[in-house]
């Protein structure tokens, strides 16, 4: 009766443990609501200027997030404000910090380093701090405005790097959590945004089971330390891009091969075309192509195939690093391009640098 009892009285505490086990803790839960890993692009409007990404700080459809934030900082999960994220919160009174940086870079912690095993005591997949006091979190606050152009887009919210786990909330609401610190995490905040002034809310934890696997040789730190930014992209959107330029014939001819998946966020069926232009490094139009798009029904996501024999192309290489210069455009049936709101066709157009490399 008594080893029933003991079994019994285990029994109960492993599934009590189980029941509260913090998302940081747990190996099956490495993301909620992030979305799947796409190439990294913007939308423009038809007519504007298209830059290269990471040469941009704004477009129609794309506002970067850095800047101040207001911050305050725990040296341990316990001590931190769980009612920070609502609407109503006032954090007037809190501190202002880059982002992007480092938190430890501010003065909040200490940078750690570690060659040989872990800042943490290993005991996968918990975290029991063993160079800090506790396992410090950081919280952050900012708005940021909607415009009246992006009535009836879809509304992204992206985070190209926060290390080492996080949480979101938009307007009070949660919107989701990610780790993987090196990998950019992206939320789809389209039901969580008003026209006008919107509110996101970070938690960010210093420490999580995804530190088990980015045990490296370097600098332990933590926070928002690559861009934020929020974008808007039509309901039938360009979703993912994947560009090869394999070369032939001794290095003379070029092959421009794209996957294009495109997405139906309509409620409806749906039909266009996509169009590529390949632009040479002095500006000059190579070559216009596109493909129509079969029927797509709604909430779901088809891959277009496109495919150009670039004759003598200009070669990519350390010494001459010769760029061109890739626009995808998405039309509607009429095959007027979808995006711009004011001109009621433009739909999306989409901008990569391509290169021929030996």
């Amino acid at each position: 009766m008594k080893h029933i009892f003991l079994t019994l009285l285990g029994l109960s505490l492993t599934l009590g443990l189980q029941a509260k086990q913090h998302d940081w803790e747990n190996a099956e839960v490495t993301s909620i609501n992030r979305l799947p890993s796409t190439s990294s692009f913007i939308s423009y409007d038809e007519g504007e200027a298209y830059f290269p990404l990471g040469h941009i700080e704004s477009t129609n459809r794309f506002r970067l997030l850095d800047g101040k934030w207001n911050f305050c900082w725990y040296s341990d999960v316990s001590k931190r404000n769980p009612d920070f994220y609502k609407i109503d919160y006032d954090c007037t009174l809190w501190d202002k910090i880059d982002v992007p940086c480092s938190w430890q870079m501010r003065g909040y912690g200490i940078p750690i380093y570690v060659n040989i095993g872990y800042a943490i005591k290993k005991n996968y997949p918990f975290i029991e701090p063993k160079l800090t006091e506790g396992l410090p979190v950081g919280q952050y606050i900012r708005s940021f405005n909607v415009p009246d152009t992006w009535t009836g887009d879809d509304i992204y919210l992206r985070f190209d790097g926060v290390e080492s786990a996080f949480y979101v909330w938009v307007n009070g609401k949660l919107v989701g959590y990610s780790e993987d610190s090196r990998r950019t995490s992206m939320f789809d905040i389209t039901p969580y945004t008003n026209k006008g002034k919107n509110r996101v809310a970070v938690e960010v934890y210093r420490f999580s089971d995804g530190v088990y696997l980015e045990d490296q040789d370097g600098w332990r730190m933590s926070g928002i330390f690559r861009d934020v930014s929020v974008m808007a992209k039509p309901k039938l959107q360009i979703n993912d891009i994947t560009v090869r330029t394999p070369l032939t014939d001794n290095y003379t001819k070029g092959t421009l091969w794209l996957d294009v998946d495109m997405k139906n966020h309509t409620q409806a069926a749906a039909t266009g075309t996509l169009e590529a232009t390949l632009i040479a490094p002095n500006g000059y139009a190579v070559t216009t192509f596109s493909e129509s798009l079969a029927k797509m029904k709604s909430d779901s996501i088809q891959t277009i195939h496109l495919e150009q024999t670039i004759a003598n192309p200009l070669l990519w290489s350390c010494e001459c690093p010769n760029l061109y210069h890739l626009l995808l455009r998405s039309k509607d049936a009429q095959g007027n391009v979808r995006e711009v709101v004011s001109q009621g066709n433009v739909r999306e157009v989409v901008s990569q640098e391509v290169g021929f490399a030996k």
